[in-house]
């Protein structure tokens, strides 16, 4: 079943200029459709998956590390070593040498001895232990590396979505929740493009591309959707944006003056710049693999080592069974060592790319869209204090409607010459400087946009 667009949901509202205004419920609600999509057991998902118990493509918790170091550990993998993905991809190889051990056993029993010594096979396993430990280990890299791009691509967004929440939000919401859906489409952009691309004849492979472009039209406006579809890279062409965007906010002077300073704009362009350097990472550990001459001598090696295993068993004086078994066992053990290697050297296929753009996701939304509002900090605002169960906005025209009263009556009682006017430029100044204190150091609040309105600093003539 299709999912409806970003541009279909009847519900947004619109300002006076028909253009749709983003709230945090909305960002909210579209993330949350996205996570809907990309379940776990989404065929598109699934493909990609080596396996389907204690593996590296979904994230772990701690009840998966509880049973993963369980001592009836060794008892499940010999229980499901029948179902072994690695033994099903290694099969039709190790069969080839037991059938040619089976070959080498029967032409013993008619009578054509086929033996070579021991010795030089031997010497040749140190060398052929040394080649696939090496390249196991490059590929073991390979895989630490793109965990590592991901573990902190998560962490720079986080950072970002800080810097959203409690710099741009509190002056310019729109701003701050369209730099929220950006750094969303980062990670379902770059997940895209490890994975690959549309072509002529889809596939399950190539059908990831498509429907990432539906995951940007969930989450972003239909224009923003539009142009980063046309990109290139359109994980980059976020970057850039988000980039674009912030220098908007700090270039208006309103803004570069208290709220968006010098030293948070500069943190939050180095954490684009991260982000941009482990696209780079991740685009370098798809375009170069372990170099093919390696790999190709080292199979080569494996072969003919394999061919010889029978041949050095029968010459041992071992019987039939003992060279066939034997046979089987070695190819198992070396041919799934150099399978697992080739595995995990290409990562991206391995790791829970879905996982990590969800885990992504949640926590800039976490962030920009918190459950509730920060309690008030009551020593910056005592005259204008209220209850804390109330909004924000409120609470601020309750306290200065409290405050004005109370100034009015004290007047009245003192016989003091104050007027009127007098006592809405205090009342104006109470609320200046509570205005600064939640704008500048608590800016996480629910306001409306009357709110907004009368809570901006009053120009007294």
């Amino acid at each position: 079943m299709g999912m409806k667009l970003h541009s279909d949901f009847p519900t947004r509202p619109r300002s006076a200029g028909g253009r749709e205004v983003d709230t945090r419920e909305l960002l909210r609600e579209d993330t949350e459709r996205v996570a809907a999509l990309r379940t776990r057991d989404d065929p598109e998902v699934t493909y990609f998956k080596r396996g389907t118990a204690y593996t590296m493509s979904v994230l772990w918790s701690p009840h998966d590390w509880d049973n993963y170091v369980s001592i009836s550990r060794y008892w499940r993998y010999l229980c499901n070593w029948p179902f072994s993905q690695t033994a099903r991809i290694t099969a039709p190889i190790i069969g080839t040498f037991t059938a040619w051990s089976a070959v080498v056993c029967l032409a013993k029993s008619w009578g054509y001895v086929w033996t070579m010594p021991l010795a030089p096979l031997t010497i040749v396993s140190s060398a052929l232990v040394l080649l696939l430990t090496l390249r196991t280990n490059q590929a073991l890299n390979r895989m630490l590396d793109a965990r590592s791009a991901w573990g902190r691509a998560k962490n720079c967004s986080r950072m970002i979505a800080s810097f959203l929440a409690t710099r741009v939000y509190p002056v310019n919401p729109s701003a701050a929740l369209l730099g929220g859906r950006l750094l969303c489409s980062v990670g379902w952009s770059l997940r895209a493009s490890m994975l690959g691309k549309c072509d002529k004849h889809p596939t399950p492979k190539s059908k990831i591309q498509c429907e990432d472009q539906e995951v940007l039209q969930m989450l972003l406006p239909p224009e923003e959707a539009a142009w980063l579809g046309k990109q290139r890279k359109p994980a980059l062409a976020a970057l850039d944006r988000l980039g674009f965007l912030l220098r908007a906010v700090a270039d208006d002077p309103q803004y570069s003056k208290r709220y968006l300073s010098a030293e948070s704009h500069r943190l939050m362009l180095e954490n684009i710049g991260e982000i941009d350097q482990l696209v780079g990472t991740c685009e370098r550990l798809i375009a170069t693999p372990v170099p093919p001459a390696y790999t190709r001598f080292t199979s080569r090696v494996l072969l003919s080592w394999l061919a010889c295993v029978p041949l050095s068993l029968v010459g041992s004086g071992l019987p039939n069974f003992a060279v066939i078994l034997g046979t089987f066992f070695t190819s198992y053990v070396m041919v799934g060592i150099d399978e697992i290697a080739i595995e995990i050297e290409e990562p991206m296929r391995l790791l829970p790319l879905n996982d990590l753009c969800i885990t992504i996701m949640s926590d800039v939304v976490s962030r920009l869209v918190p459950e509730d509002n920060m309690p008030l900090l009551t020593w910056h605002a005592r005259r204008i204090g209220a209850q804390q169960s109330q909004p924000s906005g409120a609470r601020l025209l309750e306290g200065l409607k409290s405050f004005k009263e109370e100034r009015s009556s004290s007047i009245e009682e003192e016989g003091s010459s104050c007027t009127e006017q007098d006592v809405l430029k205090e009342s104006a100044a109470q609320a200046t400087e509570v205005i600064k204190y939640q704008r500048c150091e608590h800016p996480i609040f629910d306001r409306t946009e009357q709110e907004r309105f009368l809570l901006r600093p009053v120009a007294i003539r």
